[in-house]
């Protein structure tokens, strides 16, 4: 009974299953009133948890009788794998939080034990985890203080309520409650019979095991009632995690592998044997293979001359690093270096293609899960004419500040060798809100350096009323380490119709710590005749609270006139600002703002917009070593720049004008915004926006990733990522949580789009359609064989770069129409217009009208073309294949340059997801996970 088998410690198990629950960020229901009393669920916290191993249970184990899988004669019997977790509701009354403003309101906990069935079970050659609650055990029920009045225990239909809320939302491993775990990766040869989960006798870890082939053994009950019952082989050895592979199935494994990868020849019989030994902490694997080659057979004169060969080749397996296999191929038996099995040693890797850490991600409740055999460098080296040497590095799978593992040692036994390390397990602390205010005060309103900032003051001095010159902020802090989420809408108790619109009150985001800006206009007379608090009601998964805030102070006209005259402030130093910037000609330095709230990873996003510059003028942003990250060239308009850099002080960015003029009085004339100037739209003025980028942690993938894409499915935010010979889907719902949820295996491919309501993959062997519902099996009879390099659609039709031309196809991929493009490697849609790149440059295409190509840009060699990840429409990005780039913007039949870029834009491969960024990082083999902050002027 050929087995594989991981094993970890209770208390990293523990932990990772409560990081889990904690992680979920869970906004609690509504619950009815009782007797008049609107009863808060005010939040939910896990406490401790434990593995039982008591409740008698059977099991059922198959095995192979004719070619079908049937019950073993006699079932296994055990004991059920439980977890307990400890879970405390703390309640409150909506009357108890408004008697409390900015304060914590009475709080009442309510215990109890959810109780999960832990299963491990095979289907369709792939295994699933699977948690259900199946008890919820209530501790003593709390005495109501006299907030409840008139309640003093809590009612059954409320118990009820919160019982049905636990079993539907406290869910483990996944939104379901069932998750796979990878092991389809392994070959189709390696058939799942019998798996299961248990814990061993001393409840010192949980092991979950998958028999693998051994069908055909009837008495197979016998092993599996002793895992049950908890009689299970230690592999751990004083490791956290360890994940053993029994012998047999390694040497069988090779021996078909070994088999099926000798020369197919009638005349050539092969005999491979694989014996496996270990040592000192080294698994050692040596196969022969007897070889016949028959060079005359003659049935009828029983002639039969043959060649015979016994070749060997020895292959050892250590970990000497961390987080590195080694593997030593041992040649000195072989007398031909072309022997097939020499070829079959430098594939063997491919052979442990088993998803360690897949399976410990899945159990971790996290669904950023890399194949072990796909997340790999290979790095082979001859020591010796007769000795070969490769090592695979692992990438270690790490969810934002919860898990690491580190694949540290090899342990052999006797039946098997197993690869074990460490746990680096954070065990998360509750979320519990915490909050401050600050009261309302007159402000200035805000304004940039722009050109259009001057006529503000003239609208001000218009019609001052209509101004948000009130501000006042709420803070909303996390004492934990767990996140909090807020649960909106807020709720404004009074005055939401009249001074205290819901639309001025805005967070700076959704999770803690997070501020919320408040900024009206001033109330009218009506209100200050009988003025009264703005009371705001926030909900977080980490409790509900009231935000109590002052009436604001009344304006009178003296007030109107010092914002008015702090208004001309503000755009008299705009004016030394720009006219300084101009006529020294040494670069403007602006400070950025923006702060994070603790020891976050950050980077800084930077919007430069540039106005008043004539045609053909220059202004490039340089890094903090003064060198040049983008520039662009003015076309009259407003000129836009955007860098993404890390933090570095006060000079990490400077505004550089690189003038077309090279004279002072030149560049003068230019800048100088004189008092015979009118005040119109090319006043001359920058404009710098800035907005925090926080890193939230990274997510190893199946491969080096070539595209992103966002998509909409099942009203569900994903990702779709297209890596080798694999296309991705990622479910983005949960943000703190994302779940790969499908994969497609596509040889060649080159990208994918979403069109017509489903994903159309294109690649080296054309287009087809990656059905991930039901209801699109309409596409199944829809494909294109032509190899595809690139593809662009609007909402009836698609255009597709192939060999020599671009060729149009319908909804239902009918080719109707082809024009001929040489050299091309990339298209985009923009407007009426096709703009396609590749070794000659640009070339522009009007979507109905094809014959008439426009040829630009001649010397470029462009490999990418995309949308501009800005606010200005009508801009695309062309990457090159020196690795630079370029932003163009389309003046009808012709691509003007509007920015270059020494390396690809941060943005290029991205996408973003409402305030999150999910990036292709330096290693495409990850993604990193940012969250954008509130944009701030500086």
């Amino acid at each position: 009974m050929p087995i594989i088998e991981l094993q970890m410690k209770a208390s990293a198990f523990l932990t990772m299953q409560r990081n889990v629950l904690r992680n979920l960020a869970i906004c609690p229901p509504v619950l009815p009133a009782v007797y008049g009393v609107q009863i808060v669920m005010d939040r939910i916290e896990f406490g401790n948890s434990a593995l039982r191993h008591n409740k008698p249970a059977s099991f059922t184990t198959l095995y192979d009788e004719d070619g079908e899988l049937i019950p073993t004669p006699y079932q296994p019997e055990g004991f059920q794998t439980q977890l307990a977790q400890d879970v405390r509701v703390y309640l409150t009354t909506l009357a108890e939080i408004l008697a409390h403003p900015n304060a914590t309101p009475t709080l009442v906990p309510l215990t109890a034990t959810l109780v999960y069935d832990l299963n491990f079970f095979p289907l369709d050659h792939e295994c699933y985890l699977q948690a259900n609650i199946n008890a919820v055990e209530f501790g003593p029920l709390p005495f109501l203080p006299p907030p409840f009045n008139p309640l003093n225990s809590l009612p059954p239909d409320i118990m009820d309520q919160i019982k049905s809320f636990m079993i539907q939302q406290l869910r483990l491993f996944a939104p379901g409650g069932t998750a796979p775990v990878g092991l389809d990766a392994l070959p189709k040869q390696m058939p799942f019979i019998n798996a299961g989960i248990s814990v061993d006798a001393q409840m010192q870890f949980i092991a979950i095991r998958v028999q693998v082939g051994g069908a055909s053994n009837m008495n197979s009950d016998r092993p599996w009632t002793d895992f049950y019952k908890g009689f299970i082989t230690n592999r751990l050895q004083g490791n956290d995690f360890s994940f053993f592979i029994e012998s047999n199935l390694l040497t069988e494994k090779i021996k078909y592998e070994v088999y099926t990868n000798l020369p197919s020849d009638d005349n050539l019989e092969a005999f491979p044997n694989c014996v496996y030994s270990h040592s000192e902490g080294k698994a050692v694997l040596t196969i022969d293979v007897l070889i016949i080659y028959h060079l005359y057979r003659n049935s009828y004169l029983d002639i039969d001359v043959k060649v015979e060969a016994d070749p060997k080749v020895a292959i050892e397996l250590t970990v000497a690093h961390p987080n590195q296999v080694t593997i030593d191929f041992d040649f000195s038996h072989l007398l031909d270096s072309d022997d097939p099995l020499v070829n079959f040693a430098f594939t063997f890797l491919n052979t442990l293609g088993i998803p360690l850490q897949e399976i410990l991600l899945v159990i971790a409740g996290y669904y950023i899960l890399p194949e072990l055999k796909k997340n790999v460098s290979d790095d082979c080296k001859k020591i010796s004419d007769t000795h070969m040497q490769c090592t695979r590095g692992i990438n270690t799978p790490l969810a934002p500040g919860s898990l690491q593992t580190t694949l540290t040692k090899l342990v052999t036994f006797d039946d098997g060798l197993a690869f074990a390390g460490t746990l680096n397990v954070i065990d998360l602390t509750a979320a519990v809100i915490s909050t401050a205010i600050r009261e309302f005060k007159i402000t200035v309103p805000s304004i940039s350096c722009g050109a259009a900032s001057i006529s503000l003051v003239a609208a001000f001095k218009k019609n001052p009323q209509g101004f948000g010159v009130l501000t006042a902020r709420g803070f909303i802090q996390n004492s934990g380490t767990a996140p909090m989420r807020l649960c909106r809408p807020f709720v404004v108790m009074r005055g939401a119709a009249g001074p205290f619109p819901l639309q001025n009150i805005i967070p700076d985001s959704g999770m803690a710590p997070f501020d919320i800006a408040i900024n009206i206009a001033a109330p009218d007379t009506n209100y200050y005749n009988a003025p009264y608090t703005l009371d705001l009601l926030v909900k977080t998964s980490g409790g509900t609270r009231l935000l109590r805030f002052n009436p604001p102070p009344k304006i009178t006209d003296k007030d109107y006139e010092k914002l008015t005259a702090g208004l001309l402030v503000k755009i008299g130093n705009c004016e030394v600002l720009v006219d300084e910037w101009a006529r020294l000609h040494r670069g403007y330095n602006p400070l950025w703002g923006p702060r994070p709230t603790g020891a976050e990873i950050v980077h800084h996003q930077w919007e430069i917009i540039v106005t008043g510059l004539k045609t053909g003028e220059k202004v490039a942003l340089l890094g903090v070593q003064n060198q040049e990250i983008t520039s662009g060239i003015s076309s009259g308009g407003p000129l836009r720049l955007m860098a993404v850099v890390p933090p570095a002080a006060e000079n990490e960015l400077s505004i550089k004008h690189v003038a077309a003029h090279s004279l002072i009085a030149g560049i003068e004339s230019i800048f100088s915004n004189t008092d015979d100037e009118p005040h119109g739209e090319n006043r001359k003025g920058i404009e710098v926006r800035q907005t925090l980028l926080t890193y939230q942690g990274s997510m190893p993938l199946r491969g080096k990733c070539k595209k992103l894409l966002p998509v909409n499915i099942l009203n569900r935010q994903c990702v779709v990522a297209v890596v080798e010979d694999n296309i991705v889907l990622y479910d983005f719902s949960k943000p703190n949580v994302p779940v790969a949820i499908k994969s497609w295996r596509i040889d060649g491919v080159h990208g994918v789009i979403n069109w017509q309501g489903a994903l159309l993959s294109y690649g080296d062997e054309g287009m087809q359609w990656c059905n991930y519902a039901k209801n699109d099996a309409k596409h199944k009879l829809d494909s294109v064989c032509t190899p595809v390099k690139d593809v662009a659609a609007n909402q009836r039709k698609l255009y597709a770069i192939t060999f020599d031309e671009i060729r149009v196809y319908s909804q239902r991929l009918c080719h109707i129409a082809s024009a001929r493009v040489e050299h091309a490697l990339c298209i985009t849609a923009l407007g009426d217009k096709l703009i396609i790149g590749g070794y000659e440059g640009l070339t522009i295409v009007h979507r109905e009208n094809m014959k008439h190509c426009h040829n630009h840009m001649g010397k470029l060699h462009i490999t990418n073309l995309r949308p501009a990840f800005a606010n200005e429409p009508g801009l695309f990005i062309a990457k090159l294949a020196d690795g630079s780039a370029k932003a163009f913007r389309l003046n009808g039949n012709i691509p003007e340059i509007v920015s270059d870029f020494n390396d690809e834009p941060w943005h290029n491969n991205s996408v973003l997801l409402g305030d999150l960024v999910v990036k292709v990082a330096k290693d495409p083999s990850i993604f990193d996970l940012y969250t954008t902050g509130k944009t701030e002027l500086a």
